[in-house]
């Protein structure tokens, strides 16, 4: 939502090309809403129609082409997008409630109440209709908590990190992560997860790729001072080779943590297959060392804008740090007054033995471009 909301702002005054059958989903989402919104239907009611016109979307188009082009307005659509944004954000909210703190990564629903209707299916049973549901929380999954911390601080705050940190997601011996908390009094309907022995594999294991990506939302959330406290221990480069089992230079799959009945394995590294993980490394070091954004238009010229995330422990003797951007223009940070980056500091360049307050125009362009070889930035 947030993506089409700031995408779709610029073309406000331009239309939408949709299909007839589009165009009746659209509608009922957005009878829906208004309905839902001004409290003249209960949440399950806006499910159920919802639901029901997205089914028949599906229905009606699985076997052809789109044809019947009909249009929307961007502006009616930016409408139902701030709603839907609104309904989602509360559903977040509420759903944190439910899971004691925590968000839940799946909740099963069960039909408590329903109706027998007269159709038969494509197998030649009764269909009914689900009048309510009763939910079911299954153990905790760090994969709900992971993605809801990019999406920042308004969603993601210092008691969502500290509950995460004294729950089952977390192993207190090693102190890393894990995909899931225990899972012995899960159903075995979750799938394969509950058949692999505990600590191994997707089962309460230490999947790299998750828990990088748990604190590249820490990152993005602004928990600069827990997410350096967490990268000393949860990287793998700052690990100890005699326990982590091969060179500390190399991510693993998985890493054995202290729920699997095998002790000798603990802490180990494993490869089960390739990992994700070196992909939110580099999203890491980017926020690190750039910010969100190195480049912005800004009155309609390019502007390099770097704002470093960087912790003072980063700095070496000289109170410099370097890192090659591009591959090819190397960027050194100077912080003699030895600051955390991320605590608000003022940038300066020096390029070729000349001074800039700010790079814009010509000189952003030829750094996008790689035409600069060295940039000294002065931090104060």
């Amino acid at each position: 939502m947030n993506f089409a909301l700031d995408n779709f702002a610029i073309h406000q005054d331009k239309k939408l090309h949709l299909t007839k059958d589009q165009l009746h989903l659209y509608e009922e989402i957005r009878d829906g809403l208004s309905q839902l919104l001004s409290n003249h239907i209960s949440s399950f009611a806006y499910w159920d129609k919802v639901t029901t016109a997205r089914e028949l979307l599906r229905k009606n188009t699985h076997l052809y082409a789109f044809d019947n082009e009909d249009e929307i307005s961007v502006a009616d659509a930016l409408m139902i997008l701030q709603a839907m944004k609104n309904i989602l954000a509360k559903g977040i909210i509420e759903a944190k409630k439910l899971g004691g703190g925590i968000l839940p990564s799946y909740i099963i629903n069960d039909v408590d109440k329903y109706e027998i209707t007269d159709k038969i299916n494509h197998l030649g049973y009764r269909v009914v209709k689900p009048l309510s549901f009763k939910q079911r929380l299954i153990p905790h999954f760090l994969e709900a908590s992971a993605r809801m911390a990019k999406l920042g601080q308004d969603f993601f705050t210092l008691d969502d990190y500290q509950n995460i940190y004294q729950s089952g997601l977390r192993d207190p011996q090693l102190g890393f992560y894990k995909t899931c908390d225990e899972l012995d009094d899960a159903p075995f309907e979750i799938g394969r997860v509950h058949a692999f022995t505990k600590g191994w594999l997707e089962r309460e294991c230490n999947f790299l790729h998750m828990t990088y990506k748990y604190l590249l939302g820490l990152l993005k959330a602004g928990l600069y001072e827990q997410f350096y406290a967490e990268m000393k221990i949860n990287f793998v480069c700052n690990m100890d080779p005699s326990i982590y089992g091969r060179s500390p230079l190399e991510n693993s799959s998985f890493i054995v943590p202290t729920c699997n009945p095998n002790k000798r394995m603990h802490g180990q590294g494993q490869f089960a297959r390739l990992t994700g993980a070196n992909a939110e490394v580099l999203d890491m070091f980017y926020l690190m060392f750039l910010g969100e954004h190195a480049f912005v238009y800004e009155n309609n010229e390019l502007l390099f804008a770097p704002s470093p995330k960087l912790n003072k422990s980063f700095f070496d003797e000289k109170d410099e740090v370097s890192f090659p951007l591009f591959g090819q223009v190397v960027i050194t940070y100077h912080n003699p007054k030895h600051l955390n980056l991320y605590e608000g500091c003022h940038l300066s360049y020096l390029i070729d033995g000349k001074h800039y307050d700010e790079l814009r125009g010509k000189m952003a362009e030829d750094i996008r471009e790689g035409k600069i070889n060295h940039i000294y930035i002065e931090v104060s």
